[in-house]
């Protein structure tokens, strides 16, 4: 009789190697690219989130004008961390811990310390008006763990020469301007 190997399961979730491609893809700072990535985390998942925020934050840099910095990452002791190339950048590098999965995708993780969940929000895709003068719909938001909140929108305007401000209001009242 042949002896009986015993049957060896997959550990369940994403392999190291797709795990580092959706960070990678992140850190191209091409919009494109960094969309791609969504298709590597769980739908509907903080992951996916993520992806979608940093893609339209890519496009909204290439939009004003801007090019979107291209980032290295590396694997560190639990996870990845990305670093901008450019060394004018003063940005620290961003780690990325915790990595968590459903089925066979990237649903969760920590950025900077700190989990994901209550700091990122994807919009409802439903466009509120801004009067006449067009709507704006939300594609995402982000609060970064020192407390500043960026806002993705899609603005379509009804005139030419639209130019908008915002005013943000945290939760003590206080405001800023931009």
């Amino acid at each position: 009789a042949e002896p009986q190997s015993e049957a060896q399961e997959e550990p369940e979730g994403p392999s190291e190697a797709e795990i580092e491609e959706y960070f990678d893809k992140l850190a191209t700072g091409d919009p494109k690219v960094a969309a791609e990535a969504a298709a590597l985390a769980a739908p509907d998942s903080n992951a996916f989130a993520y992806a979608t925020y940093l893609a339209a934050t890519y496009q909204a840099a290439r939009d004003g004008g801007f090019s979107s910095e291209k980032s290295t990452v590396n694997k560190i002791d639990g996870g990845f961390e990305m670093c901008a190339e450019s060394l004018n950048s003063g940005d620290p590098c961003s780690e990325y811990t915790n990595i968590q999965h459903v089925g066979d995708k990237i649903a969760d993780f920590n950025a900077g310390g700190e989990p994901l969940a209550g700091r990122i929000s994807m919009g409802s895709g439903e466009a509120q008006p801004l009067g006449d003068i067009g709507e704006a719909t939300l594609i995402a938001s982000y609060k970064s763990i020192s407390g500043y909140v960026v806002a993705v929108f899609d603005v379509k305007s009804s005139s030419e020469g639209l130019w908008l401000s915002a005013t943000y209001m945290a939760p003590d009242g206080r405001q800023s301007q931009s």
